[in-house]
């Protein structure tokens, strides 16, 4: 008998518009364990950091994101696999440097 299946996790980027707003957001999502990273250079961002988390699906992650109390000026949303990053939400009109 097996228990119950777990849904694999995605990996998310989120990427800043400031340092200050990178830091901030790592602190408030301590509880997800997200990693500071170099912004993938596939991303159009005023800031060299991003965040990079697991979530189980876009909506996981867009509440993730909620929770850093982020406005969509100040980050963006990107899933990451290995055909790069894809821009989900955030920067209010997406970069458009992203790989689609």
């Amino acid at each position: 008998m097996s228990g119950p299946s777990k849904e694999p996790e995605l990996l998310y980027v989120l990427a800043f518009q400031s340092t200050h707003d990178a830091l901030s957001a790592q602190k408030k999502l301590a509880v997800y364990n997200p990693f500071m990273i170099p912004t993938p250079s596939s991303i159009a961002a005023g800031c060299g950091f991003s965040l990079q988390f697991f979530a189980h699906d876009e909506e996981h992650a867009t509440e993730i994101m909620g929770e850093a109390q982020l406005d969509e000026e100040k980050a963006a949303l990107y899933l990451s696999d290995a055909d790069g990053c894809h821009h989900i939400r955030g920067f209010i009109e997406a970069d458009k440097t992203t790989t689609e």
